[in-house]
């Protein structure tokens, strides 16, 4: 039987040789449990946070194509539409060919 300022066997065991034993006694498991979920809880916000960052320039450049592809169609759009109101002006505006007459340099 081992008692705390006993003798066994011509020992002596003190306070001191059953230390590891009593090592938490003090601490009460709510404190280590809030120090491991205070960490957890660290742990994961700084996930989301690098999860939203992520999510965020992914998006922003998901936007930025969508963006330029919508500004180039409507470019298209805008010289397709000048092409068709100017070109039977320019149409009108070239020279006539005579009837019966080839265009220079063409083979007869």
């Amino acid at each position: 039987m081992d008692e705390v300022g006993g003798v066994k066997k011509a020992c002596i065991y003190g306070l001191g040789s059953q230390a590891v034993v009593y090592e938490n006694i003090g601490s009460s498991p709510a404190s280590t449990t809030q120090s491991k979920d205070g960490d957890f809880d660290a742990l994961v916000k700084e996930y989301v946070h690098e999860m939203k960052e992520e999510m965020k320039h992914e998006m922003i450049e998901e936007f930025r194509e969508e963006m330029k592809h919508e500004m180039q169609l409507e470019m298209q759009e805008q010289v397709d539409k000048i092409l068709q109101e100017r070109l039977p002006m320019l149409i009108a505006g070239l020279p006539k060919q005579p009837h019966g007459t080839l265009p220079s340099g063409t083979p007869h």
